[in-house]
């Protein structure tokens, strides 16, 4: 096992380099497993609330909030795709996007899997919006048996606060669409749970090494792990979907079982 930081990678020509800051690295296989990276503070206070209140995996701690109120922070699919969740756990959901109910809709439907259309989902509740739009300045409800999640379109989070006991109590958002004469309305609304939903930007380091990443800079591998280059592999929170332990570990023994044969593939070769 040796320790230190990737500076550069030399991927997909044969041999593959790994440059740390004090050392070169050849290996015919490489198996990425980076994770997901560290998460720039992108709201006042979140980095203090991490563990209490304040989360970044909706299916990992929204049982811990039954029956309380929480609120979901993104802008595209998995933000309503996890308000679903959390709603049928039992959970009070809200949402907060910084972008259009009419741009979330079109994220949703361009990327969701799951059958169900957000159009189904929300026009239910359409003939109230106008009046959830007055009442919430700017919010929508959906219906269908997802009723009673709200969605705050155009807002955004600039604050985390905490109580005395250091557990989150409340958020204070305002609109991304103040004109530059108006007067800057900001708004708290308290809470007992934060799921903050936003994806980092594509990883540099893999992208110049030519390595293919989606739209949502996750590292793009087939059924047996493998990326865009040859002898590369990738597995866990940097490829994307359900950021679980579980999944994780299961993504890293199918990519060490198929890099192995590609080992065995390439001794034959020789």
């Amino acid at each position: 096992i040796m320790q230190g930081d990737v500076i550069s990678l030399m991927l997909g020509m044969g041999v593959n380099m790994i440059s740390t800051r004090t050392s070169n690295i050849t290996a015919d296989v490489v198996i990425i497993a980076s994770g997901k990276g560290h998460r720039k503070e992108i709201i006042e206070g979140e980095d203090a609330l991490v563990g209490y209140g304040v989360s970044y995996c909706a299916l990992c701690d929204g049982p811990l909030y039954r029956d309380r109120i929480v609120y979901l922070y993104g802008n595209d699919e998995e933000v309503v795709e996890d308000a679903m969740v959390l709603h049928q756990m039992g959970c009070v959901v809200h949402v907060i996007t910084n972008i259009s109910l009419e741009e979330l809709s079109e994220k949703y439907s361009q990327h969701s899997h799951s059958g169900e259309d957000f159009e189904d989902i929300k026009n239910h509740g359409s003939a109230r919006r106008g009046a959830a739009h007055a009442r919430f300045g700017g919010a929508a409800r959906w219906g269908r048996g997802f009723g009673g999640i709200e969605i705050i379109d155009n807002m955004e989070i600039i604050k985390v606060i905490a109580n005395s006991d250091g557990i989150i109590q409340k958020i204070i958002y305002k609109s991304t669409k103040t004109e530059e004469n108006d007067v800057e309305e900001l708004i708290e609304r308290e809470l007992n749970a934060l799921f903050i939903l936003t994806h980092l930007p594509s990883n540099t380091i893999f992208k110049k090494a030519g390595v293919e990443l989606d739209d949502r800079g996750n590292v793009k591998v087939d059924d047996e792990q493998r990326t865009s280059l040859k002898g590369v592999y990738a597995a866990g929170d940097v490829t994307g979907g359900l950021y679980q332990v579980v999944f994780a570990t299961a993504e890293g023994a199918r990519a060490g079982i198929n890099a192995c044969k590609y080992l065995r593939h390439l001794k034959k070769e020789k």
